[in-house]
């Protein structure tokens, strides 16, 4: 994980619980103390993960979860966004959409998981701001 990608997830730590609701067994944290982890219930978790200190790990989504999109960070942007790699300048590129099928955004990364951030990020002010 990169920095860039940390200071995203960080920041959207309050939009995955809302959206995402409970970690459950295969989701994947960053702890500051122990490193990236597979949460495999409260029996196996690093002692930070648990509910009086789970604010000092950053939940980490799947990029996609086919059988449950929400509970993946593509889920979280509205209206099916297009994700694909430009290969002249090596990016990440997430196209967002508004109901009417005009394009509202194009975000880059240098991983998909970074276009997406930047992509559900503005997505979230926007709609903060209305």
């Amino acid at each position: 994980m990169t920095p860039e990608l940390l200071k995203f997830y960080t920041a959207l730590q309050p939009l995955f619980r809302e959206r995402m609701g409970e970690w459950r067994v295969g989701d994947f944290y960053r702890c500051p103390e122990c490193g990236t982890k597979m949460y495999c219930g409260e029996a196996e978790a690093c002692i930070h993960a648990f509910s009086s200190t789970k604010d000092k790990c950053v939940w980490i989504p799947k990029l996609s979860d086919p059988i449950q999109p929400e509970r993946g960070l593509m889920g979280l942007v509205k209206n099916e966004p297009s994700l694909f790699y430009r290969f002249f300048d090596r990016l990440w590129i997430c196209e967002t959409y508004s109901n009417d099928h005009q394009r509202t955004g194009l975000f880059d990364g240098s991983t998909p998981e970074i276009a997406v951030a930047k992509a559900v990020i503005v997505q979230e002010e926007r709609h903060a701001d209305n």
